[in-house]
């Protein structure tokens, strides 16, 4: 879904408009809506059970993990996880 503007040499045509005066006009909304939808989309794939459910999966299962809840000290900083 990443927007790539480099990926070929007229690319820039996508976020322009050429009118009858041939002035090209740059239409930075062609440009950006594509990025603002992605973001808009992650912000609420985030919120869904299940995207939580495979962060908690992948803290499970990550063999690097040595979080130790027991001995964990609690100053707060594990809140903004919880929300």
């Amino acid at each position: 879904m990443g927007l790539i503007m480099h990926g070929s040499n007229n690319a820039w045509r996508k976020y322009t408009y050429i009118d009858k005066d041939n002035d090209v006009e740059f239409l930075p909304n062609r440009l950006l809506q594509p990025l603002k939808d992605e973001i808009d989309f992650l912000e609420k794939m985030i919120e869904t059970q299940l995207f939580m459910s495979y962060v908690e999966w992948q803290v499970k299962t990550d063999p690097f993990n040595k979080i130790d809840d027991e001995n964990m000290i609690d100053d707060g900083s594990t809140e903004a996880a919880k929300l």
